[in-house]
């Protein structure tokens, strides 16, 4: 008969995100994990897997808890504009937490370039591709209710650009800067 678990596999696998968050895939060894997660590496490989499945099984974790939270404005039953104003507003309340110093998980990962496992990128690129989907969508909806003056497609790509840049200003140059431009990037697309 199995030995019962000694420990929360929920709270492990937050655990081991936030390794991963903070180090990156490379730089995350599974004697780190062991370290952070306080289990044996028994444990580990018995209920997470090797090191690559563990990973996979944290990005699916980062986009339930961190991810798909902050895209619910833009499934507003009342698409358009505002909806993706309140998801700038939504984007820079959680990006001003203390675990967003660290970046975006997906963006982290992705940047790796050509050294990104095949299996995680596919599964990133869909959590990239549900934003794009849910912004074209909104911009759509803006343009039918006469309150989009310029291409849905520039507007797209414009908003994309700047969601990435904004990650990467909140990582490397903090929280005030962040706040100024997505207030300034807020007020930017009223006019558009």
């Amino acid at each position: 008969m199995a030995r019962p678990l000694s420990f929360n596999p929920t709270e492990k696998l937050h655990q081991a995100m936030m390794v991963f968050w903070r180090n990156g895939y490379e730089g995350t060894s599974i004697n780190n994990l062991i370290d952070e997660l306080e289990i044996n590496r028994f444990s580990l490989y018995s209920q997470f897997g090797d090191k690559h499945q563990l990973y996979l099984k944290v990005l699916e974790h980062y986009n339930q808890v961190v991810y798909q939270p902050l895209l619910t404005p833009l499934r507003s039953n009342t698409p358009g504009k505002a909806a993706i104003d309140q998801y700038l507003e939504n984007f820079a309340q959680k990006v001003s937490g203390p675990h967003a110093q660290h970046g975006c998980l997906i963006q982290s990962t992705l940047l790796a370039g050509d050294n990104v496992d095949s299996e995680f990128k596919q599964v990133l690129l869909k959590r990239v591709n549900e934003l794009k989907g849910l912004l074209r969508n909104n911009l759509k909806a803006a343009q039918e209710q006469g309150d989009l003056n310029m291409p849905v497609k520039a507007c797209l790509d414009f908003t994309l650009m700047t969601i990435n840049a904004l990650l990467m200003a909140r990582k490397s140059q903090g929280i005030e800067l962040l706040n100024q431009n997505v207030k300034f990037f807020r007020q930017t697309m009223k006019s558009w």
